[in-house]
């Protein structure tokens, strides 16, 4: 688990404007969603009925996600998401 730790870090550290290493601490506030999905995924008890094309879109969510389009969270054990609208320096959800 650790290596998959690693990659959402390098992940992050190269897509997410938010992400930053303060010393030895990583504020990481999107890790923790990106991972409960790959895991969720990979193993919850819905996983072996996943088609490919479905996985692609749970990774196209992530990206997403992290590149601050969408706001991508767990509603009723569903991953839902909010689409983030940028009007100059304002942001909101719709």
């Amino acid at each position: 688990m650790k290596k998959n730790n690693e990659a959402i870090i390098e992940y992050l550290k190269d897509l997410d404007s938010t992400f930053f290493v303060e010393g030895n601490v990583y504020h990481a506030k999107k890790a923790f969603i990106i991972k409960s999905i790959l895991q969720w995924c990979s193993t919850g008890k819905d996983a072996e009925r996943l088609s490919i094309n479905e996985v692609k879109a749970y990774l196209s969510l992530i990206h997403q996600f992290v590149k601050g389009e969408i706001n991508l969270f767990w509603l009723n054990d569903t991953v839902t998401y909010t689409k983030i609208v940028r009007r100059k320096q304002d942001a909101e959800e719709i």
